[in-house]
């Protein structure tokens, strides 16, 4: 074992590496309609929400 000094190394932005998508279990029903809604747009898809209708969220007939 030498006696050299430690070499720098450049440093590393780990805050820009925290992951930051949303949390769907903490989102409302509105809330995650309106996500899903916005993925499929993203996506190029066809997207829409509906008027509360209070079946929380069920759809369907």
């Amino acid at each position: 074992m030498g006696s050299a000094s430690p070499q720098r190394v450049e440093g590393v932005d780990l805050v820009a590496g925290l992951d930051s998508r949303p949390d769907l279990t903490a989102m409302t029903p509105i809330e995650f309609e309106h996500f899903v809604r916005q993925l499929f747009e993203a996506l190029g898809l066809e997207g829409w929400t509906t008027e509360l209708t209070g079946n929380d969220g069920v759809a369907g007939s």
